[in-house]
């Protein structure tokens, strides 16, 4: 027994303990889901790729991933002072300015989020060094990484599949603190859910209604018809007019045809106006942008916009849909990028909203007005914030003099009387005309 107990221990300290797959029929993981495809009730292969070329779904998809990558990443340290963001250090060069030798931080931050909108989940490899930290943050592909558990501790593995520089594959088992893994749509906590899988049957019936348009706009919106003969017809002579037929109109579109005399055409397909072609599409389009909760007029409906609603519509976008993928991102940077708890307490990352959230120059003037005349912001941190140099003296916070508590009026009120009282002349001082001066 005690042989097995210290066997036991020496796998898990090799980190060969028993682990399992995390991927079921009703929650596969992405490299399942290409592997299989999944056919919906609509006949459509659906997967990450294919939906790509719905031109709503990828509209969406870019709007929510060029926003993101646009987000400057700060570091911030905790002081006792108060919170300021770092200005040095390699981690701060990393998010802001190149997170890797293949690609600056807005390619990865777009990476990513597109990543994360389509599949669920994003994968980054985090590369470390004893001595100076993080050295790199790479991307990877979700079709090469498989999450494993362990059977019975709340612990997981990441297994990565790459190839070396003779083109061999490999695989490595890494710990969870070397992938930085952002999950959405998870209803394990774990593994995040693509919103292809979890809505397949509506994405299935947008490639059906697409591919159904292909094939009919394709034949000059005739697609069938009925041609009767008053004569019988034989088997040879059916043939014949079927294959002339056939190639009278394929490649004829809204031409005209000649029949026998004893032969007549008659149509049976849907016009343009009956199979509604238009309203399958808008519908296409409403069901996108509820999907990924993108507001109409962002991803091309006009139809409801309005000077007095696109200005809540932008400030709902940010709130509603960029902020919970950034939290989503931040909480994932935050517990991967420091590894003790002192310094996960001391530092954090934050995305900075400043820039989507900025109004017109009018009111934003206003809105800087009000921030420096009431003491929030200095002169100096204002002109930061328009990226204008700073001056002297601009350090400095200011305050406005002419407001006070009530409770305070009775002194203010005594102060500023027996001020005044000092600055009147005395009453043996006289006014030199000629000169204004006093003698």
């Amino acid at each position: 027994m005690n042989t097995l107990i210290t066997l036991m221990g020496l796998l898990s300290f090799l980190g060969l303990e028993k682990r399992s797959e995390l991927s079921t029929l009703s929650n596969p993981q992405q490299w399942l889901m290409e592997l299989t495809g999944n056919r919906s009730k609509s006949g459509q292969n659906v997967t990450i790729e294919n939906t790509m070329g719905l031109p709503a779904l990828f509209g969406a998809y870019r709007i929510i991933y060029e926003d993101t990558a646009s987000l400057p990443q700060i570091v911030y340290e905790r002081t006792k002072d108060g919170v300021f963001p770092v200005e040095t250090g390699k981690l701060r060069r990393l998010l802001k300015t190149e997170p890797n030798e293949m690609m600056s931080s807005y390619d990865l931050k777009a990476a990513n989020s597109l990543s994360l909108e389509s599949t669920g989940n994003y994968f980054n490899r985090i590369y470390r060094s004893r001595q100076d930290g993080i050295e790199a943050i790479i991307p990877l592909d979700y079709k090469d990484v498989v999450i494993k558990k362990h059977n019975t501790k709340p612990k997981i593995w990441y297994e990565v599949s790459s190839r070396d520089l003779a083109g061999n594959h490999k695989k490595e088992i890494l710990e969870h603190d070397d992938i930085e893994h952002g999950r959405a749509n998870t209803l394990n906590g774990i593994i995040g859910r693509s919103p292809i899988l979890v809505c397949m049957e509506a994405v299935g019936r947008m490639l059906a209604t697409q591919e159904f348009a292909s094939d009919f706009y394709a034949n000059g919106a005739h697609v069938t018809g009925l041609i009767s003969s008053a004569v019988q017809l034989t088997d040879n002579q059916y043939e014949s007019v079927l294959k002339w037929w056939k190639k009278r109109t394929e490649n004829n579109r809204g031409g005209t045809a000649v029949l026998g005399s004893d032969m007549k055409y008659q149509r049976i397909s849907a016009t343009p106006a009956e199979a509604e072609l238009g309203n399958a599409f808008n519908l296409t389009d409403k069901q996108i942008n509820q999907m990924l909760r993108i507001p109409p007029v962002m991803n091309g409906d006009n139809t409801r916009q309005s000077n007095n609603n696109r200005e809540q519509e932008a400030i709902d976008y940010v709130t509603h849909t960029l902020r919970p993928r950034a939290k989503c991102m931040e909480a994932e940077k935050n517990r991967k990028y420091w590894l003790t708890p002192e310094n996960r307490d001391k530092y954090f990352v934050e995305f900075n909203f400043d820039a989507h959230l900025r109004a017109d120059s009018e009111r934003r003037a206003k809105l800087i007005e009000v921030f420096v005349q009431n003491g929030i912001m200095t002169p100096n941190e204002a002109r930061k914030y328009e990226n204008m140099p700073a001056i002297d003296g601009g350090d400095d916070l200011l305050v406005m003099t002419n407001m006070a508590f009530m409770k305070d009026l009775g002194k203010i009120t005594e102060a500023m009387v027996g001020k005044n009282n000092q600055l009147k002349p005395n009453e043996d001082t006289k006014m030199d005309k000629n000169t204004d001066k006093t003698t």
